[in-house]
């Protein structure tokens, strides 16, 4: 369910959650900015600082550019264009809006670039093995946007950062924990270049000013589209120091024996970055358990089949969230920052979880299957989906009219199933006379994958 949200990362943000928005202060209007020259100067410096903090060299020259707002869009769209498609992104839309996420005449690419035009500092691109700096910023704060993105180009020589994405192409909850691997490292080293440098490289000036930033962008904007870009930053650094803590994720060095097993033996879900026992203690270990839905029954019937992935603990963290926090980020409150949450009760005990989307003419058809570490874990997700039903019912009925248009009958069918450790349920949008989802329901063919634990990690 964050699919875009990971095509589109690989920026900083001048949300930095390493320096809270207070530090962050862009180039005033009568600044000149840098030029290329100048860029190449510091890319320089910073670059060796990065192998000097590391104590790894980089194998490859790193090209930097100075990119504006176009230059961005350009970028972003040629990577959603490389890293997606065109149904995989309409499918996420589409099952956001069936949890109620977002509204259902919201265009979610659009609002996806609008969120992060107006934070992103710069962007790496391993397409390209390039970093662009936004020509708004200058001083300090670009050389501290410099540390993190080159970062991603050091980690990017030794790991193939998008190599690695598309091995897990289809498990969009396994891309988001390496995201937390991939963020929490640029993170983490940017944290200590900027504490070794403050004074030297970067002034009390540059970490001042936070009335003069604009976070209207996240201030405005559903929580299900910013949370996962703060998971994976905030979360991801606490992650590789073997913490749940976020300030000490801040604080802490990574050791390099533990960076390079998360990326070469990544966490295999967001279970297990938010509970970093789950991954590090042997004792503790607790990998997903792998489910498939064969749709091949429904598509020999003219069914399409739109997408299928895996939604993990953070997303449906996200689809079980108070409605009251459902809104957009206040991002003056620093501790606030540091205390948010990224799952819940009904999200935790997770084991695993399959969807699949499928439609035919205006028919739309979901089911998510999944399986918990208790049968009182399966309750918990059922218990608090049928709180919701009300509202959820209202969100869905406003989806269904409106992929109907005016001129039809909308309709929503909907089922929900525990038993044991097991919970389903799925959503039939407006049916035909001859669809009932119970019998699509039975042509769905859910089984789970046993896989040969873990011995080494």
């Amino acid at each position: 369910m964050n699919h875009l949200s990971l095509v589109l990362a690989l920026v900083a943000p001048v949300l930095s959650p390493g320096l809270a928005p207070q530090d962050s202060r862009p180039a005033q209007p009568d600044d000149e900015g840098l030029t290329q020259a100048e860029l190449e100067a510091m890319t320089k410096d910073i670059l060796a600082d990065i192998e000097e903090l590391r104590g790894v060299k980089y194998t490859r020259e790193v090209k930097v550019s100075i990119a504006d707002a176009e230059g961005f869009l350009e970028y972003a769209t040629d990577r959603v264009d490389r890293m997606t498609t065109a149904d995989k992104v309409r499918a996420e839309s589409l099952v956001l809006k069936l949890y109620g996420l977002i509204d259902p005449d919201l265009d979610y690419m659009a609002a996806q670039l609008e969120m992060l035009e107006g934070q992103v500092g710069g962007f790496y691109d391993p397409a390209t093995e390039s970093f662009c700096l936004m020509s708004s910023f200058q001083g300090g704060l670009a050389k501290i946007i410099l540390a993190h993105e080159l970062t991603h180009a050091l980690d990017d020589q030794l790991y193939d950062i998008d190599g690695t994405l598309e091995g897990m192409d289809g498990n969009a909850d396994a891309q988001l924990a390496y995201h937390a691997v991939v963020e929490g490292s640029g993170t983490g080293l940017m944290n200590r270049w900027m504490i070794s440098n403050i004074g030297k490289q970067v002034s009390m000036k540059d970490l001042a000013g936070a009335s003069e930033m604009d976070t209207s962008g996240l201030e405005d904007a559903p929580e299900c589209m910013w949370k996962p870009m703060m998971m994976v930053y905030l979360r991801g650094a606490s992650f590789l120091v073997r913490s749940d803590n976020v300030m000490v994720g801040q604080m802490g060095n990574i050791k390099n024996e533990d960076l390079d097993r998360a990326f070469t033996d990544p966490p295999r879900s967001t279970e297990q970055v938010l509970h970093p026992e789950k991954y590090w203690d042997p004792k503790q270990l607790d990998e997903p358990r792998v489910l498939t839905i064969d749709s091949s029954a429904l598509v020999a019937d003219g069914w399409k089949l739109l997408h299928e992935d895996t939604l993990g603990e953070s997303s449906i963290a996200l689809a079980t969230s108070p409605r009251s926090e459902r809104g957009g980020l206040d991002a003056t409150n620093p501790m606030a920052l540091m205390g948010m949450r990224y799952t819940n009760r009904a999200a935790t005990g997770w084991g695993g979880d399959r969807y699949v989307l499928l439609e035919r003419g205006g028919s739309l058809l979901y089911l998510m299957a999944s399986v918990w570490d208790s049968d009182r874990d399966a309750l918990e997700l059922r218990s608090n989906l049928e709180e919701q039903a009300e509202y959820l019912s209202e969100r869905r009925a406003a989806l269904a009219d409106y992929l109907a248009g005016p001129d039809a009958t909308a309709s929503v069918e909907v089922h929900l199933d525990a038993e044991g450790d097991r919970f389903s349920h799925a959503f039939l949008i407006n049916g035909t006379e001859d669809d009932r989802l119970a019998d699509l329901f039975t042509k769905l063919a859910v089984n789970e994958v046993v896989e040969a634990p873990a011995t080494d990690r």
